[in-house]
């Protein structure tokens, strides 16, 4: 797991408690000046304040209702750091963010986790006896880590196409988000591009544990070797 960057970036965590009593947060991105293995600490009010000067008023009107702040780095997995999900004996497995863990640029960090538990949850409510455990786990990270490897990536470039800074390309992804109607696919806000949101948005984990246990029951009957499952 590697810490990402704007050059390196952090988030400002801002709380804040307004006269009725009702706190809120606020997240925003600045440059990490963290220390090596520090993932959050406690931050300064001015030095946040400071660096949001030039921002507009009405945001900086809201942070200066804050009375404190933290810093923590984004995380994004690199999947060549991470060779398998699954224990070598089979008995245990990751999910969610030990697995994969993802900026948040596209807001699915929390989907794709709940995605994998119902993918596990299928396909272990296929099986009937305790030596299917290994090859059903197996099975999992099979189906669940190439589309969430292209989730993480998916999301790594969107933070690149946010945070482009002045210039021809800026201009261009500008100028296509304010006229592209309806938007057409390789549109550079990625929610709004139709391949994108079918990708993200029209995964069915129940579908594709029926289907994937049939393939794989078929090409097992084919080979003399079908797991045991529940009927």
């Amino acid at each position: 797991m590697q810490s990402v960057t704007l050059s390196e970036m952090a988030l400002f965590t801002i709380l804040s408690c307004c006269n009725i009593s009702l706190g809120f947060t606020l997240t925003d991105s600045a440059p990490d000046d963290l220390p090596p293995n520090v993932n959050a600490a406690n931050a300064s009010v001015e030095e946040m304040r400071a660096f949001f000067s030039g921002w507009d008023p009405k945001l900086r009107k809201i942070l200066s209702l804050a009375d404190s702040c933290t810093k923590w780095k984004l995380q994004s997995s690199d999947q060549l750091d991470l060779p398998a999900w699954v224990h070598p004996q089979g008995t245990f497995c990751l999910l969610g963010d030990a697995a994969h863990a993802t900026l948040p640029y596209l807001a699915q960090g929390a989907a794709i986790s709940v995605e994998d538990g119902g993918v596990l949850g299928g396909l272990l409510s296929k099986i009937r006896s305790k030596k299917d455990v290994p090859r059903v786990l197996a099975l999992y990270e099979q189906m669940r880590r190439p589309r969430t490897s292209a989730v993480v990536l998916a999301s790594t470039k969107q933070r690149s196409i946010f945070h482009m800074h002045d210039g021809p390309a800026q201009q261009d992804r500008d100028r296509i988000m304010s006229t592209q109607y309806p938007p057409q696919p390789g549109h550079p806000n990625q929610w709004a591009d139709p391949v994108m949101q079918e990708f993200l948005f029209g995964y069915d984990a129940d579908n594709e544990v029926e289907r994937t246990w049939n393939d794989v029951q078929l090409r097992g009957h084919h080979a003399g070797n079908v797991m045991n499952y529940a009927r």
